[in-house]
């Protein structure tokens, strides 16, 4: 008798019956999971925010893609089984337990796709019902905590919607269960076998954040934020159209501007010529629009971090994105070139110290409290790349055999087309003041700003998105212009913020 078969033998029937359900569960792609397991660091300040404001959407994630093909229902709600069953995150609930937050994991559970008829349906129609889907609350403790939505608008064109809460899921998992979805759909549909990326366990990624926090990298990342952010913090203030309420509000609006391709192309070379990347190029205008409508040299603006600094972390789904505080000092009126410098340090900086967790940097801190703003920044700069998925992508997936599909006789197999456009996405709400998102696609750029509507009208908002094509215009004309002379106006024009002095201080120069 080998030495496994012995200590087989020897298991008590209990033992081997926990065993066998526990090989059971890892053979269906499910990992062993405690009942109740601790939450993040940033999972634990979403889970209080949510305290303070249970209705609100802000922390809501939509994902919906249109898909221009004949659906197999079964196949795909088998698929979507499949990735519950690999991922209990997905339908894990969140309670306390001892006063503290924590995962509640629950026995296997049946997931539900909700299909609606949106034949007779406007394109209008269908974004505004995907919208007002995504900006409904969800209910922390019962669930669920994914809602999954197929909107059908002809035999061979349907919308898919995926509304999760940010507490379980931040984009790049959703990505990767996307990703898997394509592959688990395509066999199921081709009766090919799927091999699936290993994936690690969300629990296994908060193991790793307290043990950082408490060893020597995270006492290093501590000392660099508590200097970086050391003084008084700056309260950005922009001009509102209404007084900032008491207590925060997450109810949001959105304006979207879009970058001519002359825009674009100008952008990309000058972050070429300066070696820099695009993102601190836009980065930087920002933080000139941001002083240029606060009158405020100390800026602070805050950007989401992947969280996913190390190999092993890449493949976990959970809520690992970590922002991060960008300050950077406009003082001096220097030209765009040197504040890019300054940006560019700044950036590089924070890449370096990103793991630490923002929430721990919030609750060492303890910066002056205010239930009426965010602690620390009140503006959010985020750059997005959004992907159409279709067979190339999952080529992607598919190294020397290892992943992806496999017929009966171990080849390659081909896959039913598939092709998943982004279709509306998104954060709901208004998490802060202000945010800009830009989109890099298919070459191209766009900017969506999202806004509190209870301090902004969508008028100045409007203007906001015009100032920052101008600007960016004139920065790209001339790039050593001292950013107080750069324009926010196109030549003859003029706008309410200029004729009622909401810029005082910092002149609104025509180009």
């Amino acid at each position: 008798m080998t030495d496994a078969s012995k200590k087989l033998a020897d298991l008590t029937p209990e033992q081997k019956r926990a065993l066998l359900e526990r090989l059971l569960r890892e053979k269906a792609g499910a990992k062993a999971e405690p009942e109740f397991a601790p939450l993040s660091q940033g999972q634990r300040a979403l889970w209080f925010l949510h305290r303070l404001a249970p209705q609100s959407s802000a922390y809501n994630l939509l994902y919906s893609a249109r898909i221009q093909a004949v659906l197999d229902i079964p196949a795909l709600q088998a698929a979507f089984q499949t990735l519950v069953r690999r991922y209990p995150i997905l339908t894990a609930t969140y309670s306390l337990r001892d006063g503290e937050p924590v995962h509640v994991f629950r026995q296997q559970q049946e997931i539900s796709i909700e299909r609606i008829d949106a034949t007779a349906w406007s394109e209008e129609a269908l974004k505004q019902r995907l919208v007002e889907e995504g900006n409904q609350p969800f209910n922390l403790e019962q669930g669920p905590m994914m809602r999954i939505q197929l909107y059908r608008c002809s035999d061979q064109e349907h919308v898919l919607a995926l509304i999760v809460h940010h507490i379980s899921l931040d984009f790049w998992s959703l990505d990767i269960l996307v990703d898997e979805l394509y592959l688990l759909y395509a066999a199921r549909v081709s009766g090919s076998n799927v091999a699936l990326p290993a994936s690690g366990s969300f629990s296994e990624y908060v193991r790793w954040q307290s043990e950082l926090i408490g060893g020597p990298e995270g006492d290093r990342s501590w000392s660099y934020w508590r200097e970086k952010l050391a003084g008084n913090l700056p309260l950005l203030n922009l001009p509102f159209d209404r007084p900032r309420p008491p207590v925060q509000t997450y109810q949001g609006s959105v304006h979207s501007v879009s970058f001519s391709p002359e825009l674009t192309a100008s952008l990309r070379d000058l972050a070429r010529s300066e070696k820099v990347t695009l993102f601190t190029v836009v980065l930087t205008a920002f933080k000139i629009l941001l002083s240029r409508y606060s009158h405020q040299d100390d800026v602070l603006v805050g950007t989401p971090m992947l969280g996913r600094t190390r190999t092993d972390l890449e493949k976990i789904v959970g809520y690992l994105v970590n922002p991060v505080a960008l300050r950077t000092s406009l003082e001096g009126n220097p030209g765009f070139r040197e504040l890019l410098n300054r940006v560019r340090v700044t950036v590089s900086e924070a890449l370096e110290h990103q793991d630490y967790p923002f929430a721990a940097i919030v609750e060492r801190l303890q910066p002056k409290r205010d239930p009426s703003y965010s602690p620390i920044f009140q503006s959010l700069f985020i750059w997005d790349r959004p992907r159409v998925r279709d067979e190339s992508n999952l080529a992607l997936l598919s190294q020397n055999g290892q992943n992806g599909l496999n017929g009966a006789n171990g080849q390659h197999s081909s896959m039913p087309a598939l092709k998943l456009e982004p279709y509306v996405m998104g954060q709901q709400g208004a998490s802060f003041d202000l945010t800009l998102t830009i989109f890099e696609m298919n070459g191209g750029l766009s900017a969506d700003f999202r806004y509190n509507v209870d301090l902004f009208d969508a008028s100045t908002i409007e203007r906001m998105g015009q100032h920052l094509l101008t600007l960016l215009e004139g920065i790209v004309k001339q790039p050593e212009q001292d950013i107080l002379r750069l324009p926010l106006l196109t030549e003859g024009s003029e706008d309410s913020s200029s004729k009622s002095g909401m810029l005082p201080r910092l002149p609104i120069l025509s180009r």
